[in-house]
């Protein structure tokens, strides 16, 4: 551990992340980057010819290299985004109204997973009437009685409006504009089949992958394999998922085997391990190491190129060919110096990937497992190879699940308890899995695949499905909706690198860290509970054509909405919210027209637009249901400080009484385009603007 903090790169390393996060959540002046990059460039050539002779100037060295470090981070954040870039088609688009028509030349790039009203991709615009521009946007094509099939290189043309990607409208809720904008995102297209063009399409090695996947599955169409082993098959070896089912999918995540179902580091760390068992013959001959490296980062990528060349399956190749380079080069660098070098490279490729769930999944685990696995190990190493093979692989998933435990708790807000079980069944078959895949994939595309083969793999897939159903239907041991914040992230993984430096060194002065870590932790959980228990607030949340109010007392929640509980409790927003908020109770009451808050009153006039009440004057209206009134005499009569209009009213008349209120200055405030409005205990606040 001593060794790795002595390792420069690692504070390369996170000085490089400060500044990604910096220059992604603040805008900086690309002149200031430039500037500072070069003064500091100087500034080191100045002072390394002195560093060598005094140690004064040896640590200044260092630090102009993490301060570079940091400013990198910031340069490479502001050039890799693409709206920076002159050529960006949303330079043209902002010269124009919002509602203009565009004809646009665009490439698909990406399949997204469909639905029954639309195919979805992401596309590379080309051109926007005529001018060559560049950046990516969703296309949603909706179909018609005669689907039509697009595959990716196809050039398409067609004329449409830019439309911007809905952000969440209800707090805590999962926000797909804030995912896509990661992604480089920023608008989504809506055009149907009939009004769109296929030019033709230009060849791409994405586009040669997922012939080739489509291919396979054309190969292995007529063995009829059952839909759910087939998704599984695809899911597992090639990353497609689209075909799999919305339960099996449930399944894999409760019973914490989602990593299977997408192509990440853990099937390329199985091949790589395969791979160099396969090739240390090559060893004893001259050149045999540099070989067996090139064989190795060879068929690593020509694995890539068949599971679609995602970006997930891009990181995981480029880590083990640099984890193959490094191994090759010296033997006596570590594991660890070669994860570490490998995230700095990746991270000066693509600042992006930092913001990637998956990215952050893979390097956790992998980091945990080289971390904690020999730590383990030290305990117990038995000399039966029954035991030890199955001893490693406890320690191997207990080792990635206490790295990758705090960002599952804060994206997903659950943790299978019986995670252990589903690997102890499924970990021992996954080389077996995968190489039996692949030589299943190769024959198949020779015609050439026995059919006995065929139904031992697909009798593997059965099973292995099997196992996690029943895994996942242990619902005892499943436990979801936990509230997790950052601050909780943070502490957690403070917790867990003061105790790696404990086991690593054992003095008495790290386990006091330890300690400390522990009860900072506690106090974080102490402070969110005690927030929780004390809040107070009024909610008006959004939901397309219906009204719900909710009245949240500490961790008490009532909603006031004509849904019933059953169809309340399944609506996905108001479980982020409960999630969010520590809600422990919740209670469905019919819709009432008189709120009292902070000495305030707050009225709903519904469809019934009864508001002429004797000493009637509200501080808030809330508009439910689209009621026939006249908001202008409304407002003169009552003069409320603010006007709310929520989800259940029609667009019409949203529309007139947002004119209405401009003409008037009355603040308006519309669930549909701002998303929820929270009226907390000591103040009124937006959660959109």
């Amino acid at each position: 551990m001593k060794k790795l903090f002595q390792f420069a790169p690692i504070y390369i390393v996170i000085f490089l992340i400060i500044g990604i996060l910096i220059g992604y959540y603040f805008t900086i002046n690309k002149s200031i980057i430039i500037t500072a990059l070069v003064i500091e460039f100087l500034l080191l050539v100045g002072v390394y010819f002195k560093a060598k002779t005094t140690q004064f100037y040896s640590i200044f060295f260092s630090l102009l290299i993490y301060l570079i470090s940091f400013t990198l981070g910031m340069a490479t954040i502001f050039f890799k985004n693409e709206l920076n870039s002159p050529l960006h088609y949303n330079h043209q688009i902002k010269q124009s109204s919002n509602n203009d028509i565009y004809q646009i030349k665009a490439k698909i790039i990406k399949q997204q997973k469909s639905s029954h009203q639309f195919q979805k991709f992401i596309v590379k615009i080309v051109a926007i009437n005529g001018v060559k521009t560049k950046g990516n946007v969703l296309l949603n094509i909706k179909n018609d009685t005669l689907k039509k099939e697009f595959k990716i290189d196809d050039i398409l043309l067609f004329y449409t409006v830019f439309k911007e990607i809905d952000a969440s409208k209800n707090p805590y809720y999962f926000d797909y504009r804030n995912y896509l904008k990661k992604q480089q995102i920023h608008h989504q297209l809506l055009i149907s089949i009939n009004e769109l063009k296929v030019l033709g399409s230009k060849t791409s090695i994405v586009g040669l992958a997922d012939k080739l996947i489509k291919t396979i599955n054309y190969k292995l169409k007529p063995y009829s394999i059952a839909q759910d082993e087939l998704a599984v098959i695809n899911a597992f070896l090639l990353g497609y998922r689209q075909d799999i089912s919305k339960d099996l999918m449930e399944s894999y995540i409760n019973a914490g085997a989602i990593h299977i179902m997408a192509i990440s580091g853990m099937h390329f760390g199985i091949l790589f391990m395969i791979l160099s068992a396969l090739f240390k013959p090559l060893e004893r001959f001259k050149n045999g190491k540099l070989w067996k490296m090139i064989l190795i980062i060879l068929l690593l990528w020509m694995y890539g190129f068949i599971a679609g060349l995602s970006g997930s399956v891009v990181r995981a190749v480029l880590m083990f060919s640099i984890v193959s380079i490094a191994l090759n080069i010296n033997k006596t660098t570590s594991i660890l110096q070669i994860l570490i070098t490998s995230l700095l490279i990746l991270l000066l490729i693509n600042p992006y990937y930092l913001f990637d769930v998956g990215f952050q999944l893979s390097y956790a685990a992998v980091f945990s497992i080289v971390i904690f696995q020999p730590i383990f190990q030290k305990y117990w190493n038995p000399k039966n190879w029954f035991l030890k093979f199955y001893w490693d692989i406890f320690t191997v998933s207990l080792a990635a699940q206490i790295g990758v435990l705090p960002i599952s708790l804060f994206y997903f807000h659950q943790f299978p308890g019986l995670f252990m079980v589903t690997n102890f069944v499924i970990i021992p078959f996954m080389g077996i899995i995968l190489i039996g895949g692949l030589l299943v994939f190769i024959l198949a595309l020779l015609n050439a695949l026995p059919l006995f083969l065929l139904k031992i793999y697909t009798t593997l897939i059965f099973l292995m499905n099997e196992v996690v159903k029943w895994v996942a239907a242990q619902e005892s041991f499943l436990f979801k909706e936990i509230p997790f914040n950052l601050f909780m992230l943070i502490s957690l993984f403070t917790v867990i690198i003061s105790i790696i430096i404990y086991l690593k060194n054992h003095k008495l002065g790290y386990l006091k860290i330890v300690l400390i870590t522990v009860i900072g932790f506690q106090l974080v959980l102490f402070h969110t509970k005690w927030k929780a228990e004390k809040s107070h607030e009024l909610i008006v949340f959004h939901k397309n054509k219906q009204s719900i109010i909710g009245e949240k007392i500490g961790k008490n929640l009532t909603l006031f909405t004509d849904l019933d509980s059953l169809t309340i409790h399944k609506e996905h927003f108001l479980k982020a919210y409960y999630i969010g908020n520590s809600i422990k109770n919740t209670m469905v009451k019919k819709p009432k027209n008189v709120f009292f808050y902070n000495n305030q009153l707050i009225y709903i006039i519904d469809k019934s637009a009864i508001y002429k009440v004797k000493n009637l004057k509200p501080a808030i209206v809330i508009l439910q249901n689209s009621p026939k009134i006249n908001l202008s005499r409304l407002i003169q009569e009552l003069n409320p400080k603010l006007i709310i209009a929520d989800g259940s009213n029609y667009n019409m008349y949203v529309n007139l009484w947002s004119k209405t209120c401009l003409q008037t200055k009355t603040p308006f405030h519309q669930t549909r385009q701002k998303g929820a409005f929270i009226i907390k205990e000591d103040s009124i606040i937006t959660l959109k603007k």
